[in-house]
């Protein structure tokens, strides 16, 4: 009865594998650039980002206005006496970011993939490759059970790092109109909307080294059931760690992201995705 259920459960996975291979050969783009996936879903929502682009210029436009004209002329809003020149600042910053950013996106999204790619390369095995590897070794039904286990939470995970890349995208669409706020000296809403942003990335990067070490954990057999079987346990482990890092990374991305403006904190965030990048060549 138990090697019917083994075999049945290896066939699953058999069946299983060809999907996850598709899922894990995309998962940076899908993380980073969802759009590339999906054509289908660029091609609605190219619309909606040139509404949002439209609005977010026009906005910023009429908030510099707005607040000149209330702090200069009328002096009912700040201080009439400070240096125009600090407003104006924030006026161009603003704009600066607005247009330029789908040009920085892409110099940290570049820089995260082959950050990304470093951090997987420390071991000459595709995420692919390993997934056939972990249920080709089965040879007990506690195994199987707990391979199986791993493979739905595999499946959950890679169904999140699509909603998060999903979420990027959105993020991105929104940059622009998230810039009116930059006119004000506290940042206003773009300071929350930049920490969601980094936020959601340093998740992306986070997430699938996990999703790597979970994989590593679980097609390495020893051939101790009794090692396998812990391993298997640790790698599950780790991929429930996977789940709960967008949380755990939100404190250090609203440290990262709280100061510096609007443009120095997308700069920032691509140069340490530089020199992490840096370290693990080395």
């Amino acid at each position: 009865m138990n090697d019917i259920l083994v075999e049945s459960i290896k066939s699953f996975l058999a069946e299983v594998n060809v999907v996850i291979n598709g899922l894990l050969s995309g998962l940076i783009v899908t993380g980073l650039w969802p759009e590339k996936e999906v054509p289908l879903l660029a091609s609605i929502l190219e619309g909606l980002s040139g509404i949002c682009f439209s609005l977010g210029v026009s906005l910023i436009v009429l908030k510099f206005l707005k607040k000149g004209f209330d702090v200069y002329i009328l002096q009912t809003d700040g201080d009439a006496e400070a240096d125009p020149l600090g407003l104006l600042v924030n006026f161009t910053r603003a704009l600066a970011i607005a247009i330029g950013f789908p040009t920085l996106y892409k110099w940290m999204a570049d820089a995260t993939e082959e950050t990304i790619n470093a951090m997987l390369a420390v071991e000459n095995m595709s995420l692919a490759s390993m997934v056939t590897d972990a249920y080709m070794g089965i040879d007990s039904l506690l195994k199987a059970s707990l391979n199986l286990i791993f493979m739905v939470m595999l499946i959950m995970l890679a169904y999140q790092m699509i909603k998060r890349g999903l979420e990027i995208y959105v993020l991105r669409i929104g940059v622009p109109i998230a810039c009116v706020g930059l006119i004000e000296n506290d940042r206003g809403a773009f300071k929350a909307y930049s920490q969601k942003f980094f936020q959601s990335m340093f998740a992306v990067i986070v997430q699938i080294v996990l999703l790597k070490v979970g994989l590593l954990l679980m097609a390495t057999a020893t051939g101790d059931l009794v090692a396998d079987i812990l391993q298997l346990l640790f790698a599950i482990a780790v991929l429930g760690l996977a789940f709960g890092m967008p949380k755990l990374l939100a404190e250090f991305t609203t440290n990262m992201s709280g100061g510096g403006g609007g443009l120095n904190t997308v700069y920032s965030g691509a140069r340490m995705a530089q020199m992490a990048k840096g370290l693990f060549k080395r």
